[in-house]
């Protein structure tokens, strides 16, 4: 997926870089361009011409919605009769073993996801420790439990299975606002299994564009963000899972919490009573129960 930003075609020349030096080379890149030029995209790739990689470029001129673009992006991999479809962002790199180590290892999974770097805009690593080095992400994910207050599996780090699990039919409701949480936890509660891979990586870069970042220390639009987020998952599976309906319950007795006590009595909690540093996506956004529990183990 390719959009407009900041360095653009510094960015689309990185990646490009990193795509076509994987260690293998029998796949096809798919570009969809969203409100981006597609003449320094096309451009970008003419560096590559003789490249054995099939490259398909889609210019969806900003018909789709971002929930409907990726929908389009999993139905144009079927469309190429793909059996896997390996997700990436263009503002990031990946490692030269990124497409061999999935396709080793993806067979026996519907979905498999990477580790990744932090790094500034110029791909310097802001810490040598992984993503993974730093997280309890489980080996096998076989459970929704393990996604069910928070998210580890990133959209650009994800790779689908598309030969074992039916994608092109799941239904992606336009509320949802993290996709790569929703398509994770529908998965695993229709009974898949995902494997993380600590074998390769991407570098995750950090720019002034990036719509999530990794500072989670709790503020007022990041905590309007984060109970979007959560609010919009937890109803897109409460008719289907009684925990998710729980879960919807108890983010509105947050809500009802922080009119009551304040949202700054609130953030201030939260940044006091917990290490930011620890968090994945929206898991900044405790429950009444977690905070209660958490805070009794402190």
């Amino acid at each position: 997926m390719v959009y407009s930003c900041s360095n653009f075609e510094f960015f689309i020349n990185d990646y490009l870089e990193s795509v076509f030096s994987q260690t293998v080379q029998s796949f096809d890149l798919l570009i969809v361009i969203d409100n981006a030029d597609e003449e320094k995209v096309l451009s970008a790739l003419s560096r590559y011409e003789k490249a054995s990689i099939n490259v398909h470029v889609v210019n969806t001129e900003g018909k789709f919605s971002p929930i409907q673009l990726r929908k389009e992006v999993i139905l144009k991999a079927y469309g190429l009769q793909a059996n896997t479809l390996i997700f990436s962002d263009f503002d990031e790199t990946v490692a030269e073993n990124r497409v061999e180590e999935i396709i080793n290892n993806i067979t026996d999974f519907d979905f498999v996801f990477n580790d990744f770097y932090l790094t500034d805009s110029m791909l310097n690593r802001l810490s040598q420790e992984s993503f993974f080095s730093k997280r309890p992400v489980p080996d096998i994910v076989d459970n929704f439990d393990s996604v069910k207050l928070c998210n580890f599996v990133g959209l650009g780090s994800v790779a689908l299975n598309l030969s074992r699990y039916r994608f092109d039919e799941l239904e992606f409701p336009e509320t949802i606002v993290a996709l790569d949480w929703f398509i994770v936890t529908k998965v695993l509660l229709d009974g898949g299994i995902g494997k993380k891979l600590t074998t390769t990586y991407a570098n995750y870069r950090q720019h002034v564009d990036s719509l999530v970042g990794f500072d989670f220390r709790l503020d007022k639009n990041k905590l309007k963000q984060g109970i979007r987020v959560k609010k919009s998952h937890y109803m897109a599976f409460r008719d289907e899972c009684e925990i998710y309906n729980e879960l919807y319950n108890e983010l509105h007795s947050l809500e009802q919490y922080i009119a009551e006590k304040g949202e700054e009595q609130y953030i201030d909690n939260i940044n006091k009573q917990f290490d930011a540093s620890l968090f994945c996506w929206w898991e900044n956004i405790k429950l009444l129960p977690e905070i209660k529990r958490d805070f009794k183990r402190t």
